[in-house]
């Protein structure tokens, strides 16, 4: 499952790629637009000066830009081209703003998460030194350790949680106890699939061509470090990728009775093949002749 995974998750970006270039040229650009413009905001700040009527308008629509992006390379890697307009999304829905509250939620969630376990690692720390002696241990290493031990089971938890967001995108949308649900003896692929596989390509895939933007910025011209967002939102496309086909995976192999409902398609309603198709029609031109008679 891991390998069919990883597997549809490259296959199905480069199926779909002219789609999501179309889709998402617009509101990467958008974003590269406003990016620089908070980069000019936060040279600025150096300075001393800082605008918020340039501020916080640029980072809502830069927010706005990123749930834009992720909605609809859900939407095409899941329903298929077809499921969005030619050139994107560019009208907010309830669907927008539901995903961006669960974004929100489940920040906090982490947050929370990571300061019961930090708490609890706190304890354990407090009544080992009363035993042994870690006072050769640097402060700061033993804060650090500490608050490592404490996200790890956060994004661990947080990994299984995200499954709601490709059901938000494809108008199907379930709760975040739903989504636990659904991760149900499939978590550790959920850690791996959502959390391991996409910081692993991002660091290899950023590094490398971070390096050579990097390296067009210092040769011909500073301007172009507008590829680092760019890069950002073709990585962030895989990652999307790996957390659709995740849960694409995971319904399909639900046993669950709350997705029974969901995994119903209207195309089930219609005619199976061309002999059903004939019947219909045949009942459609029987009938008037039926009553034409009376």
């Amino acid at each position: 499952m891991y390998k069919q995974i990883l597997r549809d998750t490259f296959a199905s970006v480069f199926e779909h790629k002219d789609s999501l270039f179309k889709a998402l040229i617009i509101p990467t650009v958008l974003l590269v637009i406003f990016q620089q413009l908070t980069h000019d905001v936060k040279a600025t700040m150096e300075n001393g000066v800082t605008n918020y009527y340039e501020v916080i308008p640029a980072t809502v629509l830069i927010i706005i830009f990123n749930i834009t992006i992720a909605i609809t390379a859900h939407r095409v890697l899941l329903l298929g081209e077809d499921s969005i307009p030619k050139w994107g999304i560019f009208k907010l829905s309830k669907r927008e703003l539901g995903f961006a509250w669960n974004i929100v939620l489940l920040v906090l969630l982490c947050l929370l998460a990571t300061t019961i376990f930090g708490l609890f690692l706190f304890l354990i720390f407090y009544a080992f030194e009363l035993f042994v002696d870690l006072s050769f241990i640097p402060e700061d290493l033993l804060i650090g350790a500490a608050f490592m031990l404490a996200f790890l089971p956060s994004i661990f938890i947080v990994s299984s949680i995200s499954l709601i967001f490709p059901s938000i995108a494809t108008n199907k949308p379930i709760t975040m106890t739903e989504a636990w649900r659904l991760a149900n003896n499939h978590r550790m692929l959920c850690f791996v699939t959502v959390i391991v596989f996409p910081i692993i390509f991002g660091a290899i895939f950023g590094f490398v061509y971070g390096i050579v933007i990097g390296f067009l910025v210092n040769l011909i011209a500073p301007e172009l470090d507008i590829l680092y967002p760019i890069l950002d939102v073709f990585i962030s496309v895989f990652t999307i990728s790996a957390l659709s086909h995740t849960y694409k995976y995971l319904v399909q192999n639900n046993e669950d009775s709350f997705l029974e409902n969901e995994s119903k398609d209207e195309s089930a309603l219609l005619p199976k093949n061309e002999s059903e198709e004939l019947k219909v029609e045949a009942v459609l031109q029987v009938q008037p002749t039926e009553e034409n008679n009376k």
